[in-house]
């Protein structure tokens, strides 16, 4: 039997043991963050840029392993006009793309799961 072994340096033991250690790191904080700390971090930002509509989220879901924001039962509210909603949307899932992110490039998609629009016409 033939046993190959192949050199490992010392660095990149290291470097393998510290990009090891920051992946658990990632994951473990998000598992600690409140899922309604998120969800209203997510609404407070969202209506930060809106002028005359607010928009409300049901549940906010963080994956860091597909580094995704999964954003549940969004509702947009026209102030002047709030009923019914201008917009529902059942799932807001956007991601990185991990592959473009270590190339230092920044590509990611957002998926829109069963919207509903209300659009009075006159």
């Amino acid at each position: 039997m033939v046993t190959v072994r192949f050199p490992v340096s010392r660095l990149w033991k290291w470097v393998i043991g510290l990009v090891g250690f920051f992946v658990l790191l990632i994951i473990a904080l998000a598992y600690l963050i409140p899922i309604d700390a998120l969800r209203q971090y997510a609404e407070r930002r969202i209506n930060q840029h809106l002028t005359e509509y607010t928009v409300t989220v049901g549940r906010a879901y963080f994956n860091p392993m597909g580094l995704s924001l999964v954003l549940d039962d969004l509702v947009l509210i026209q102030s002047a006009n709030p009923d019914p909603p201008v917009a529902r949307i059942e799932r807001l899932h956007a991601r990185v793309h991990w592959t473009a992110l270590i190339k230092a490039i920044l590509v990611g998609d957002v998926l829109i799961d069963r919207p509903r629009l209300y659009i009075k016409w006159p």
